[in-house]
């Protein structure tokens, strides 16, 4: 099966940050290419949407991502063009928590199909490492519940 889009801007693939302090959010400006050889249309009835969800790696195995709430939406902005390249900006809440989170982002026309089913793939599909924040450290250190530091030679 052909495209039907694609997470690039200028043939170059998205980066992402690979590490991020927990807690806060992540400001992601996705581009989408309308690989198809249709007008994406914005509307009530045809409406196009980038969803994103942020879940712990290890329970991402036992979820169905398209039968969860996303943690993220980006609606169309306007009608978009075979071939054109439109950015979707989106801000994405981090869990406090830190850890390993697999960061899954895909196309989605609501109470029809997810791009992925045509794709193969979701556009985005990458872990994530939370870090402690300063100020958990700061805490652990307080409360002593960090792991113990070797002493310095």
């Amino acid at each position: 099966a052909a495209a039907l889009a694609d997470a690039t801007s200028d043939g170059a693939p998205l980066r992402l940050p690979t590490a991020r302090a927990a807690g806060g959010t992540l400001a992601l400006t996705v581009p989408i290419r309308n690989a198809s050889g249709a007008t994406w249309p914005v509307g009530d009835v045809a409406r196009i949407e980038l969803r994103a969800l942020l879940r712990p790696e290890d329970a991402f195995a036992q979820l169905d991502p398209t039968a969860v709430a996303p943690d993220a939406v980006a609606p169309l902005p306007r009608d978009v063009a075979p071939g054109e390249i439109v950015d979707l900006p989106m801000q994405l809440p981090l869990p406090d928590a830190p850890g390993r989170y697999r960061l899954w982002i895909d196309l989605v026309l609501p109470d029809v199909d997810w791009f992925h089913r045509r794709l193969g793939a979701p556009l985005v599909d990458t872990v994530l490492q939370l870090t402690p924040t300063d100020a958990q450290a700061d805490d652990d250190a307080a409360t002593g519940s960090a792991a113990p530091r070797a002493p310095s030679p």
